[in-house]
């Protein structure tokens, strides 16, 4: 497993991110913390200085694990479950840069709040429908690129698509996505799944990503989350991808960052 930090360029308290200011600046003090690679979450992929990251990429030594889509919905308010025609194709053109981007850096893309929200009055499965056609179209391009889309189930507050590990992975197979795979998200899972190791099996076949912050979405360590468990059933299934902090920056960006830090070489190193 490697060590992750999601990264933006400013920090905001209700946000979790726990790493902001200059991406290149970012690698630097992800690397110096102890990370291997960091998120990127951007609303505008055009603003990156693509070249200027692969030179500090190689002279630290990381990776840019993902590249994240959710300030396109905070900002401009496009996402996936839109009924309008036009702003689907909107968003699809805002995304594409992102998978553009993500092929240069040898990096993947996440779809999170960019899923949206079905209307209340839509019939479900016209609008699961709807999303998977959506969906599909962005895979389709990732794979023209040759890259992976991560698919985050989040809870029933933030979207009502696509919360649970069942959810995720029945959709991932039913829509044939070829270059989709899950992102789980511990925050998201503490309040959504009857039981996270049954999750964690349910989702093996597609998993391809991890969110980690504490149950409070502080650090893992400043909260009550059942670590412990979780560790050892990661261990069990094999799982060897990415471990990414996405956490509020609280108390401050530093202290999540490095508690953070600590707390994944204590607590994972035995199983790398």
């Amino acid at each position: 497993m490697k060590y992750c930090i999601a990264t933006n360029t400013v920090s905001v308290p209700t946000v979790p991110v726990a790493l902001s200011g200059d991406f290149c600046e970012n690698l630097r003090l992800a690397a110096q913390y102890g990370y291997q690679a960091i998120e990127i979450h951007t609303p505008d992929v055009s603003l990156l200085d693509i070249n200027g990251l692969l030179r500090t990429m190689k002279e630290t030594h990381m990776e840019i694990a993902t590249l994240g889509t959710g300030p396109i919905f905070g900002r401009y308010g496009l996402h996936l479950c839109d009924e309008d025609p036009y702003r689907q194709n909107l968003l699809f053109e805002k995304v594409q840069p992102f998978i553009d981007a993500a092929a240069a850096l040898s990096s993947r893309v996440t779809i999170g709040s960019i899923k949206g929200n079905l209307q209340s009055d839509r019939n479900r499965i016209e609008g699961m429908s709807m999303l998977g056609r959506s969906i599909h179209r962005l895979d389709q391009y990732a794979e023209e690129k040759g890259i992976i889309l991560l698919l985050e189930a989040t809870n029933r507050y933030e979207n009502n698509v696509l919360n649970t590990a069942r959810d995720l992975r029945q959709f991932i197979e039913n829509n044939h996505l070829t270059h989709t795979l899950a992102l789980m998200d511990v925050f998201h899972m503490n309040i959504e799944e009857a039981d996270l190791l049954t999750a964690l099996d349910t989702i093996q076949p597609v998993l391809g990503h991890i969110h980690i912050a504490d149950n409070n979405r502080m650090y893992p360590g400043a909260g009550c989350f059942p670590f412990s468990p979780f560790i050892e059933k990661l261990r069990i299934i094999g799982y060897d991808g990415f471990l990414s902090l996405e956490c509020l920056p609280l108390p401050d960006s530093e202290t999540a960052a490095v508690q953070a830090a600590r707390f994944f070489h204590h607590s994972f190193d035995c199983i790398r």
